[in-house]
């Protein structure tokens, strides 16, 4: 009985292994460089072709709500001086943060940032959005 018990348990943890080794969306500052942002268009070169530019309009997928970047929509109306931006947490580098100003409810301008490596994925050498 034990040695059945014992096999039953590793069955039933086998599919947990295979979804916590799934890749997830995103991340696409991993495996893409030399990016830049022009408006509100996201540029990169990315692997597997390393010279093949890329991009990704981000103006359907990212929002300003009361001066802070957010899943949505329609950003570049209220938000501008874009630019990719490198944060260092403990010694960590992240990459793929978007940094811009927006102005909030009061018309103020903020600075604020988006992790892009959330929501922005390297599909086959192509920028594509995912949820």
């Amino acid at each position: 009985m034990g040695p059945i018990f014992c096999w039953r348990y590793q069955f039933a943890l086998l599919p947990l292994m295979f979804i916590s080794l799934a890749k997830s969306c995103g991340f696409f500052s991993l495996t893409c460089n030399q990016t830049y942002m022009s408006f509100s268009f996201l540029y990169s070169k990315c692997l597997p072709n390393p010279r093949v530019w890329t991009y990704l309009p981000l103006n359907p997928h990212i929002g300003n709500e009361n001066g802070v970047m957010v899943v949505g929509e329609g950003f570049a109306r209220s938000c501008g001086r874009f630019e990719m931006v490198e944060i260092e947490q403990t010694s960590i580098k992240i990459r793929g943060v978007l940094g811009a100003v927006c102005r909030n409810r009061s018309n103020v301008l903020l600075t604020t940032a988006f992790d892009l490596d959330q929501h922005v994925d390297n599909t086959a050498g192509k920028l594509t959005w995912c949820y």
